[in-house]
């Protein structure tokens, strides 16, 4: 699909197999502009769109597990809902599904990968499944996180880009964002790596500047 459509249509349109979602910020003749632009390629590849499955001119749409708008992406309230109403995990099998869920949006929440560390640490090859208060309090604090999810915005592509990293020696994390005509942060998308094995024992130079190669090889 990516060949079908072209690089020029990147700015305005994004896809997932056979999935598109048209997003324009300018006017209403612009999207409509982008529109035709999609079809021809897709009719000039010999491709057709289902009706009964189009929107059109829709201030908003939910696909793939995100409510996409012109203002940015946010998260589906019925898949937060099902994170917040999941209990509390009694074997392994059901702290993989709670942890897929959380992963599917762990862009939306800063220092992910190292609040859910008592979690994984229980994943662990080998390691018996005992669920104490240090998971528990994981546990309730990463729900906790996601009950007022932020909504990432789109880029910007005429404005500079911005990103702040950190480490704190059992985690690295980032923030890409840039900075609106009002001087407002507008976050593009968080970060996180929990540091394993040898990295754990690099300096702290060696490990932020692990933090910037991390963040720029994701954003």
């Amino acid at each position: 699909m990516n060949l079908i459509l072209g690089p020029e249509v990147q700015e305005f349109c994004v896809n997932y197999l056979d999935d598109l979602a048209i997003i324009t910020t300018g006017t209403l003749d612009k999207h409509l502009e982008h529109i035709d632009i999609v079809l021809s390629k897709l009719n000039k590849a010999g491709l057709t769109c289902n009706l009964q499955k189009c929107k059109f001119i829709c201030k908003e749409i939910k696909i793939l597990g995100f409510i996409i708008s012109t203002e940015g992406i946010k998260t589906d309230p019925d898949k937060i809902r099902a994170i917040q109403e999941f209990p509390a995990p009694k074997k392994i099998k059901q702290l993989r599904a709670f942890l897929g869920l959380c992963n599917f949006y762990r862009r939306f929440i800063p220092n992910y990968s190292e609040n859910i560390i008592p979690l994984c640490e229980l994943l662990k090859k080998g390691r018996k499944f005992q669920w104490s208060g240090k998971e528990q309090k994981a546990f309730d604090f990463i729900k906790q996180q996601f009950i007022n999810t932020i909504q990432l915005h789109h880029p910007d592509f005429n404005k500079p880009y911005y990103l702040q990293t950190d480490c704190s020696g059992v985690g690295m994390a980032g923030v890409l964002y840039q900075i609106d005509d009002n001087n407002e942060m507008r976050i593009l998308g968080y970060h996180s790596k929990a540091l394993k094995g040898p990295e754990l024992n690099w300096s702290v130079a060696e490990q932020e500047f692990y933090a910037v190669i991390s963040c720029l090889k994701k954003f």
